[in-house]
């Protein structure tokens, strides 16, 4: 049977779970209620502490990732998990900002092609986008239309407004945010919230190739018009 006890005292909060065995003390807004007895212990995961982060990242690059998908506007998992002719970042079709530059592929359907967009970040000088990719399959594609970004966006989690955050935050920890506490993705303190996200100028790319599932004699290698 576990008993719970939940303290105030000058201002914190404390809760006390006792078992037959063993009491733990969890620790809110920075401060115990009393120091654990021989057998216990002090549970200090974060509950309550300042200077929490949320969300939490398992890596920089996990982190990254999120980043380049919300200033790219992609927030579906269009991203592939592999590279793609050497660009870590890519995903399959073209922008959706930009369909209108493509007539058919969303709508009648242009049956004759296969578009991908590969993205590149990190600002100052860029390469230029190479005219022609070959993937890992060797099938040529080639450059479309390039799209230049600023790099730099509204935090999809605390840069259009702090709900997500403050809700997110308190189902992690137990209370609410406050200062001194951080935006996981885009390292915002809580006082100085809203937050941007910037990964640097750069580009998306789209290049296209034959569809190599109808037969060759039927392409349309006319002009296109861009």
């Amino acid at each position: 049977m576990t008993q719970t006890t939940i303290y105030q005292f000058k201002g914190a909060h404390y809760r006390e779970e006792s078992t037959m065995t063993q009491t733990t003390i969890y620790q809110f807004k920075g401060a115990h209620y009393r120091e654990a007895l021989p057998g216990e212990q002090i549970d200090q995961r974060g509950v309550g502490n300042t200077g929490m982060v949320w969300p939490v990242y398992k890596s920089e690059a996990e982190q990254e990732r999120q980043q380049v998908e919300d200033v790219f506007l992609l927030g579906g998992g269009e991203l592939e998990d592999e590279s793609f002719a050497g660009y870590q970042y890519n995903y399959s079709g073209v922008p959706d900002y930009a369909s209108s530059d493509f007539p058919g592929v969303y709508d009648s359907g242009d049956d004759q092609h296969q578009y991908h967009t590969v993205i590149v970040t990190g600002g100052g000088y860029l390469p230029n986008p190479k005219k022609t990719l070959t993937d890992k399959d060797g099938v040529t594609w080639e450059l479309v239309k390039t799209y230049t970004s600023s790099g730099e966006t509204d935090c999809g989690v605390c840069g259009r407004g702090t709900d997500a955050f403050e809700t997110g935050f308190q189902e992690a920890y137990g209370r609410r945010a406050g200062p001194g506490d951080e935006c996981g993705l885009c390292e915002t303190k809580y006082e100085d919230m809203p937050g941007y996200v910037f990964v640097g100028e750069g580009y998306e790319a789209v290049y296209r190739t034959h569809n190599r599932n109808i037969w060759p004699e039927d392409y349309d290698d006319g002009p296109d018009e861009y």
